[in-house]
């Protein structure tokens, strides 16, 4: 599969590396603006865990963004 423009391929490829509950997370906290606590209580979770999960995909993102094509 080919995209005409690399940086779309390129976040393409960073959102593939995301796990289900990494996008879940990060689409809770940055696009409906829920609070760690709030994802935490929906989720059945600790608030620590949240924290947790958005941190290892931000590495995640940082890691693709700004490394070499076999990071993460």
């Amino acid at each position: 599969f080919s995209f005409p423009d690399k940086a779309f391929a390129k976040l393409y490829n960073v959102a593939k590396a995301l796990s289900g509950k990494e996008k879940m997370v990060l689409f809770a906290l940055y696009k409906e603006e829920k609070s760690i606590k709030q994802i935490a209580k929906e989720m059945n979770v600790e608030r620590t865990t949240i924290w947790r999960i958005r941190n290892k995909a931000q590495e995640k993102i940082t890691k693709k963004l700004l490394g070499g094509k076999n990071n993460v």
